[in-house]
């Protein structure tokens, strides 16, 4: 932090002033600020054998779900060069 401070040197007097107390006050909301408790992830799996890791937190009413699919060329059918990005595309359309 010091170096921060020593590079304010350079400004005139009041814009120094009101840097120093932007440092400050930074510094003091990251220190006073409370420790983010993460809840706990636990792997899943469906009946079907999908497997997903689930993070519950029943204080903020809010469903996120993220889905990965192989694709790009290395997925291609055989002679049908584009199909796997094309369905890759796709699957993001009206999302």
């Amino acid at each position: 932090m010091s170096s921060i401070i020593s590079r304010l040197s350079v400004l005139r007097s009041p814009a120094r002033r009101l840097a120093q107390l932007v440092v400050a006050a930074t510094a003091l909301a990251v220190v006073s600020a409370p420790a983010l408790a993460l809840p706990e992830v636990r792997k899943v799996v469906s009946p079907g054998g999908i497997e997903a890791w689930l993070m519950e937190l029943h204080d903020a009413p809010l469903l996120t779900v993220r889905l990965g699919f192989g694709a790009g060329n290395l997925h291609n059918p055989g002679g049908k060069f584009g199909v796997a990005p094309m369905t890759e595309y796709m699957f993001d359309e009206g999302a």
